[in-house]
């Protein structure tokens, strides 16, 4: 069950928590979708920082299709702990 959930960078767990510190597992809102769980109505949300990785083409007209992925930068997310959500046990 265990590799179902993502693994967070030290800058995220760091962020996690100072917000929860009762945490344990956590996942985004359609991660607890998969696992036939749904996050409770009025929860707040752990926010993280997400990259926003961007595909850029290679710029020539090469007969290979190979595409560059470049980190743009980071955005805020929503997480939510195990302790937020309902449904059957994992």
């Amino acid at each position: 069950m265990q590799s179902k959930f993502h693994r967070y960078s030290f800058n995220n767990t760091l962020l996690i928590m100072q917000q929860r510190p009762e945490a344990t597992q956590v996942a985004g809102y359609s991660a607890w979708r998969k696992l036939d769980r749904f996050v409770r109505k009025g929860e707040k949300g752990i926010w993280i920082l997400a990259p926003m990785i961007h595909k850029a083409d290679s710029g020539d007209d090469s007969a290979d299709d190979t595409t560059k992925r470049v980190l743009r930068g980071f955005k805020p997310v929503p997480v939510f702990d195990l302790a937020q959500t309902d449904g059957p046990e994992l």
